[in-house]
């Protein structure tokens, strides 16, 4: 334990921190840090804090003009490159519905795929080198069984949701939402949403298992061969009851909890209102 230096002794201006009372977890922390953190690196190394991430966004708040804040994730895109052609789009279109008879010119899909960020083209571009990379390869490799009915599953797949958001968005909502959003959701639900969702839910479903088998063991300790008796002839009633807690409880909850975050994980200038940042 080292004790301060005297008043009038040289190098009594540097007090020693005293390490009395601390356990030894707190020491080997002391000895680490003032070995990495005070004299080789002279830095605080942090990794994945979420402190330390919030206080950097709080930095940058007061340092950035509020336009160079708002852009997308993983590009780094300014939102303000690219929403002025879809809000110009979406003025064209509220003109066009007030008065039917106006010719309003470039209504159709191109217009609004010129419009899209850059994250939106690698998105559709991704999408679309994937699929025919899947299609090819399972095609034409010689160990794959897999035939033009695999590829219309495939190729149904996806266009059963792409048909469903020709109806909604494209027919009704078109002003409500850009086709820049609509791209931008669809891949946070279709990359981020559905794998959290399957490993969630393998993992809740074990869980669930685990704790139904230790009841099923202690009852078949203490009330031996009656209660697995009893467990037979109630069997397809405790196989309803656990399919649909399965259905309502840990697919629906775990299904539209990751839905939710997933949508508020993508911050899209139609819904500023959402980031904070309006």
């Amino acid at each position: 334990i080292a004790n301060d230096i005297k008043p009038g002794q040289k190098g009594s201006s540097r007090r020693r921190k005293k390490h009395k009372g601390q356990d030894c977890v707190a020491r080997l922390f002391s000895c680490i840090s003032a070995c990495c953190c005070g004299c080789i690196c002279k830095v605080w190394i942090q990794v994945f804090s979420i402190c330390a991430l919030a206080q950097e966004g709080r930095e940058v708040r007061l340092l950035l003009p509020p336009r160079l804040q708002r852009v997308d994730v993983l590009t780094h895109q300014p939102w303000y490159e690219y929403y002025k052609d879809i809000y110009n789009l979406r003025l064209r279109w509220m003109a066009q519905n007030r008065d039917k008879k106006r010719n309003v010119r470039g209504m159709g899909m191109m217009p609004h795929f010129r419009a899209i960020s850059r994250l939106s083209r690698y998105i559709l571009t991704l999408f679309a080198v994937c699929t025919v990379a899947v299609i090819l390869v399972l095609k034409f490799n010689p160990r794959a069984v897999f035939d033009w009915g695999d590829v219309f599953v495939l190729v149904a797949t996806f266009l059963q949701s792409f048909v469903l958001l020709f109806f909604v968005h494209w027919i009704f909502h078109k002003s409500d939402l850009s086709f820049d959003a609509v791209v931008k959701f669809y891949g946070a639900g279709f990359i981020i949403a559905t794998p959290t969702a399957f490993i969630a839910e393998g993992i809740l479903i074990n869980i669930l298992l685990f704790v139904v088998y230790i009841f099923y063991a202690i009852g078949a300790v203490i009330w031996e061969q009656p209660f697995l008796d009893w467990v037979a002839r109630y069997y397809m009633i405790f196989w309803l009851v656990g399919e649909i807690v399965n259905a309502f409880v840990v697919a629906a909850i775990t299904e539209e909890l990751c839905k939710y975050y997933a949508f508020r994980f993508v911050e899209h200038p139609d819904l500023i209102f959402l980031t904070g940042l309006d």
